[in-house]
């Protein structure tokens, strides 16, 4: 009888005591909220060329690929000669798209009516100078390469 009521009592000890020997690794206020909500209008990483690998704010590495595109365009458009008799003073917006491999594409080209008939191959010149653009390391959102559109401003003067 004692061997009957001591197994009886080891059986209610072996089930009750599993919630006693059981780890609580959160209670429910600690339970860590997973990010489930993606922001697509940011990355955590702007596109960079070589040059800006040293940076490591997020705002100096977007400043230095701006800077060094126009940069670029600018030495681009030296090499070229435009001859005109009017004085210009006005602002190109150019659309333009680094894609999650690193390349460049000219999604638009808004020049005002004036650059238009005063500096006719002006659009051209542009067009083909972002298809020789050097390959861009491309934005990152949370480890992933992603594209991005940029709105660049060129401003046009004549003397």
């Amino acid at each position: 009888m004692q061997l009957k009521n001591f197994f009886i009592i080891f059986i209610f000890l072996g089930l009750s005591s599993c919630d006693f020997l059981k780890e609580k690794l959160f209670t429910e206020s600690q339970i860590p909220s997973v990010d489930s909500i993606l922001d697509l209008s940011s990355v955590d990483v702007y596109p960079s060329f070589p040059a800006c690998d040293s940076l490591i704010d997020s705002k100096l590495i977007n400043a230095c690929f701006k800077i060094k595109i126009h940069q670029y365009l600018s030495n681009e458009l030296s090499i070229q000669t435009f001859n005109t008799t009017e004085y210009i003073d006005d602002t190109i917006q150019v659309r333009l798209l680094v894609n999650a491999y690193g390349k460049t594409e000219l999604l638009g080209l808004n020049s005002p009516l004036k650059i238009q008939k005063t500096l006719p191959s002006l659009d051209s010149v542009i067009r083909e100078s972002f298809q020789n653009i050097p390959r861009i390391r491309p934005a990152l959102k949370r480890g992933v390469p992603v594209s991005v559109i940029y709105n660049l401003p060129i401003v046009v003067k004549t003397n």
